[in-house]
């Protein structure tokens, strides 16, 4: 069995844009609405037989121009939202300084002890169970080249999962999470075979947003 895994990251949302954070209600921008365009046009040269989306709405934006440009109906998953954030940072700036030096205190908590929780967030035990689950689900799922529409830091949890399995420490999310980069409606290509497990074939590749 092979399969090939497209993830593909949501268009910019107004989260992104005026780095106001507001969770789930992020919704895209114009400009996201955009490369969300851009990267449908990019999956229907690719080629899939199915395409899955987060539920969040700023993936549905996005999953939705997809399933617009190749005809796929968007099958909507839980498992892929993004990872869920503490409360207190709802409605403030990423660069206020005691919400940077708060996640420093929560990453560096990971890092000792994969069951630390700050307060009311996805703790890192949480998403390696969650990512464990959406990787058997992308196995065991019907279709052989699937779009998976998602977020940038489940994105990247899922990927060390699959490359790395069980030296996959909180340790190393920290580390990824700083690490490796990626783009608005970048696409990260993974390849699966009964054989070989998991491959990265391809990272954050953005070549189609000029």
């Amino acid at each position: 069995m092979e399969k090939h895994i497209y993830l593909v990251r949501h268009g910019q949302s107004n989260s992104n844009a005026d780095g106001i954070m507001r969770g789930d209600a992020s919704v895209l921008s114009e400009q996201g609405r955009e490369e969300a365009r851009v990267v449908a046009d990019r999956i229907k040269k690719i080629g899939v037989d199915a395409l899955v989306s987060s539920t969040l709405v700023r993936a549905l934006e996005t999953a939705e121009e997809i399933s617009a440009s190749t005809g796929l109906p968007v099958e909507k998953s839980d498992l892929f939202v993004e990872r869920r954030k503490p409360s207190f940072e709802e409605g403030r700036l990423a660069k206020d300084p005691e919400v940077i030096s708060i996640w420093q205190q929560i990453l560096q908590g990971y890092a000792d002890d994969p069951a630390y929780r700050h307060s009311d967030e996805e703790n890192y035990a949480d998403l390696f169970a969650r990512a464990t689950e959406a990787l058997a689900f992308l196995e065991k799922h019907p279709a052989s080249r699937i779009a998976v529409v998602s977020h940038g830091r489940f994105m990247r949890t899922l990927a060390g999962l699959a490359l790395l399995d069980d030296s996959f420490t909180s340790r190393a999310f920290a580390r990824i999470f700083h690490s490796f980069g990626m783009n608005n409606a970048g696409i990260t290509y993974l390849r699966f075979t009964t054989s070989g497990g998991w491959q990265l074939m391809s990272w954050n590749d953005s070549a189609h947003l000029g």
